[in-house]
């Protein structure tokens, strides 16, 4: 079985859990654009192994999130007009891709994945201790 037959669209569903953590187990390593695609399963299944010093080269003094931008906001979802992504990743120094979610649908507001310096911890302190409040556009 291909690496593209493995990967059925369900997988991706927001409402499929399982597929959910299926979608982050992909993004565990990145390149300056694109995850590197590590999905352990598939390399279990082949059996092959990662080329870890070929992957990790040029990554000292970075880290590496995945960031959960759920509505902790505390506003009924139906009152929020809008999420500005763009204010969100002006608060990075390198954002890698941002999953927007439905808001309105889902209780998440989308995946962020990010690569900070080391030196740059707060932009990560300060993600983890927000509300999302001042991304977010109310009605009346």
């Amino acid at each position: 079985m291909s690496i593209p037959e493995m990967l059925h669209p369900e997988l991706f569903n927001p409402k499929n859990t399982f597929g959910i953590m299926q979608m982050l187990e992909n993004y565990l390593f990145f390149d300056s654009l694109n995850a590197i695609s590590i999905i352990e399963h598939v390399y279990f299944y082949s059996q092959l192994k990662p080329d870890w010093p070929e992957l990790l080269k040029d990554k000292a003094g970075k880290l590496y999130s995945i960031i959960i931008l759920d509505n902790s906001t505390g506003i009924d979802p139906a009152r929020i007009v809008d999420f500005d992504y763009q204010q969100l990743l002006s608060g990075f120094e390198n954002p890698l891709e941002l999953r927007k979610f439905d808001f309105n649908e889902y209780p998440v507001f989308g995946f962020l994945f990010t690569e900070t310096n080391t030196r740059n911890e707060i932009e990560l302190q300060r993600i983890l201790t927000s509300d999302l409040k001042e991304f977010i556009t109310t009605r009346g």
